[in-house]
């Protein structure tokens, strides 16, 4: 628990630089709208990943991604899948893991 009483502590964005491996030297720049298409298409082709709460915007290559979802490991697992497309230099990941389950049983 942090100091505000809330138990979702790991919602700190993640900025990660990358190092462009995928690019050659001789190709042209890839812009910002096709690298956008390519993430939401990377997305939108892995179904644990809830797409529907998930915005993104580029700028300049760095790919920031917003939104929320139920678990943590779907958090990393859509950077990690954005950080090998072509053209990303780098990720800013500001989604929340909210937690939407209930325990009934646990009233008593």
């Amino acid at each position: 628990m942090n100091d505000k009483g809330s138990a979702y502590y790991y919602n700190e964005p993640v900025m990660s630089e990358i190092e462009d491996f995928y690019s050659y030297k001789d190709e042209a720049p890839i812009d910002d709208e096709t690298i956008k298409s390519s993430v939401l298409s990377c997305l939108i082709w892995y179904a644990h990943v809830p797409i529907e709460d998930i915005t993104i915007e580029v700028n300049l290559g760095y790919v920031e991604l917003r939104g929320s979802v139920p678990w943590m490991y779907q958090k990393f697992v859509i950077a990690d899948m954005v950080k090998n497309l072509r053209g990303v230099k780098g990720i800013i990941n500001n989604v929340l893991v909210i937690c939407k389950l209930s325990y009934p049983y646990l009233k008593n």
